[in-house]
């Protein structure tokens, strides 16, 4: 079973896992995370059961650039906000702690270098409308409905959502072109005169 589906046992030597002097217990994974154990042990330790504990570590690459850029923050500013009593008097605003959490990501975000806070908003187009938002929403919600179907009972079963999910594209393509159309014409008429 562990072949067929790909997967790879990662037990390391003959240590037994059971305090009979067996080994029941596996560690299984796929190959890749197989690659990235560094470790791979069994803790003769006290555990009040018949098995030990095993303990294994995986290496996690860094991250990607991006990833680290975004992830700058000015450490001095953010040594000066943990030392004030603003965070604290912030945080005591609030009662439940997904609030508190908001609060102090918002707090750590303002000790980023300047242009690292959010990423660039895009542009608004003049000719996008709450109609056109609303169709795109549609179709995408379509579009992933369509996809969980497909995935369940195939092609076969899945022929009404695949009719949905294009007539929605169509629809959002229709009105994007009409709405491009008016806002050139619009463009245009404004310019002659």
């Amino acid at each position: 079973m562990v072949n067929s589906a790909g997967l790879v046992i990662c037990n390391r030597g003959k240590e037994s896992t059971h305090n009979k002097g067996s080994i029941i217990d596996i560690t299984i994974a796929t190959p890749r995370t197989a690659q990235t154990m560094n470790k791979w042990n069994v803790l003769y330790r006290e555990t009040l059961r018949d098995h030990y504990y095993i303990l294994f570590e995986i290496t996690v690459g860094l991250p990607t650039t991006e990833t680290r850029r975004k992830l700058k923050i000015d450490a001095k500013k953010l040594e000066t906000l943990l030392k004030s009593d603003y965070l604290s008097q912030t945080m005591n605003r609030y009662t439940e702690a997904n609030q508190g959490a908001l609060a102090l990501s918002e707090a750590i975000n303002k000790c980023r270098p300047p242009g690292q806070s959010r990423a660039k908003d895009r542009k608004s187009m003049q000719w996008w409308s709450p109609e056109i938002n609303t169709l795109r929403k549609n179709a995408n919600h379509l579009r992933r409905a369509l996809k969980r179907k497909r995935k369940k009972h195939g092609q076969a079963g899945s022929a009404e959502e695949e009719e949905n999910a294009k007539a929605a594209r169509r629809d959002l393509a229709h009105a994007i072109e009409r709405a491009k159309e008016s806002a050139w014409r619009s463009y245009t008429y404004t310019i002659q005169f």
